[in-house]
């Protein structure tokens, strides 16, 4: 997978989250995340948010770029076999993307790989745990917080990506 066809997959799935968000019936799990003491607010993160940008985020374009670099060294070396499982690799990241965002595949990998920066929001915003839900929500007395802004605040979209999806006309 070279870096044109990464980054076009990658719009592709920003840009197709727009339009398919909502197109699943099913409900998904709500997922807790960390567990603190019962006198503190619950935070909540807006699942689709955060797939989309995790998967736009320079911490997992560091993951792709340390992937296309085994895949080209590999190449170099003439090892076609490598540079191949690199390519399947890539390929099973971007169908794991599309799986989480519109299949209802667990976003537990993302939440997995956050946990320092879902960790500090939770000290910060004093937070017995946090949910990744269809729709957050805050609550008048204080027992749920939006924790959105926050997540995606910590979590800077890679320069190599546009600022804003647009869809592409034909």
């Amino acid at each position: 997978m070279d870096r044109r066809s990464t980054i076009l997959g990658l719009a592709a799935l920003v840009v197709g989250a727009g339009l398919l968000a909502g197109c699943s019936d099913q409900p998904r799990p709500q997922s807790a995340i960390t567990e603190r003491p019962a006198d503190q607010a619950a935070g909540q993160i807006d699942r689709e948010a955060l797939i989309i940008a995790y998967y736009r985020s320079e911490r997992f374009a560091k993951q792709l770029d340390a992937l296309r670099a085994r895949r080209d060294a590999a190449r170099a070396a003439g090892d076609e076999a490598g540079a191949a499982e690199c390519e399947r690799q890539g390929a099973a990241l971007q169908e794991r993307a599309h799986q989480q965002l519109w299949g209802g595949q667990s976003e537990k990998p993302i939440t997995d790989d956050l946990q320092d920066i879902l960790g500090a929001i939770a000290d910060r915003r004093h937070l017995r745990r946090i949910e990744v839900v269809d729709k957050p929500r805050t609550t008048s007395d204080g027992s749920l917080i939006d924790i959105t802004k926050d997540v995606l605040a910590a979590l800077p979209a890679d320069p190599r990506y546009p600022a804003t999806p647009t869809p592409q006309r034909r």
